[in-house]
């Protein structure tokens, strides 16, 4: 435990943890009795007894003047808080990949519905919309495990990932401007991206980069629950479905940003689709960003 500059702020940094489960351990200390202020990719924020604020790296600053107070925190935290393991992440076939890697689609579960993955290429997207049914004239979105993985397709302005930051993961996707035009299925000039959440479809993107994030399902038809359900009911075979169940409810909000040097981000937003964040709190939270 080290003090801070002066008698109200504390550094506590575990030996030999370079980085925690922020989600993990956040939610043991939200369990000691803490409330969560902000809960993002950057860091979680709590008060409570006292104002602490936990970045991935696992260190936990503590604001507070009673030293004892900041001692009992400091002991559980390097005994037992930032030694709390994440959830696993699950193992994707090498098959499966390799199938992916020749043009092939598979099932995969989302945190909404069920999604079809092909990567992003002419082979793939041939077969994808094969499958569905879908017109070329309708594009579908990519999924990614960050912004960052798709920073070599898309224009990533510094406002683009504090809106996401603001919101739950995977409640938006923002069209964004291409680098150099994809492929008209992607969208061309404007691609949609959308930071996939669930733990199965995270290690897919982890692993193979970003997929299509579209639902599976031929067009025209309701979307199955599970994705072993949906992938078997559009033929695929077993080797080409991620299992996993999927919660449904609303889509993820599409939004596009568009630059707008009139604007204080330098970029305006547009509602595309209101999903599960409603487009009121898009437009307001850009107007407490001025």
């Amino acid at each position: 435990m080290e003090l801070c500059g002066n008698k109200a702020a504390w550094q506590i940094a575990p030996d030999g943890i370079t980085s925690v489960d922020l989600e993990t351990v956040g939610n043991l200390i939200e369990g000691s009795g803490y409330t969560v202020e902000i809960r993002n990719r950057l860091c979680w924020t709590f008060s409570g007894p006292c104002d602490m604020t936990l970045y991935p790296s696992g260190k936990l600053m503590v604001k507070t003047e009673d030293k004892a107070l900041a001692s009992e925190i400091a002991q559980l935290h390097i005994e037992q808080w930032a030694h709390a393991k994440g959830p696993q992440m699950t193992e994707i076939p090498s098959d499966l990949v390799t199938g992916l890697e020749a043009g092939q689609v598979i099932a995969y579960p989302t945190s909404t519905l069920p999604g079809l993955a092909s990567l992003p290429t002419s082979q793939g997207l041939d077969a994808l919309y094969a499958l569905k049914q879908r017109s070329a004239s309708q594009p579908v979105s990519l999924g990614v495990h960050s912004l960052k993985q798709a920073s070599h397709l898309v224009e990533i302005p510094a406002v683009a990932t504090k809106l996401l930051d603001a919101f739950p993961r995977g409640s938006l996707t923002l069209i964004l401007d291409a680098i150099k035009p994809l492929d008209d299925r992607l969208g061309g000039a404007r691609v949609a991206v959308r930071v996939l959440d669930h733990p199965v479809a995270r290690a897919l993107v982890a692993r193979v980069g970003p997929v299509t994030a579209t639902s599976a399902n031929e067009s025209g038809l309701d979307p199955l629950k599970s994705a072993e359900e949906a992938g078997a009911a559009l033929g695929l075979p077993p080797s080409s479905i991620l299992q996993g169940q999927c919660p449904g409810g609303q889509p993820s909000t599409l939004a596009s940003l568009v630059k707008d040097p009139h604007q204080p981000h330098g970029y305006s937003v547009s509602i595309m689709r209101e999903g599960v964040v409603p487009a009121n709190e898009v437009a307001t939270w850009m107007l407490k960003r001025v």
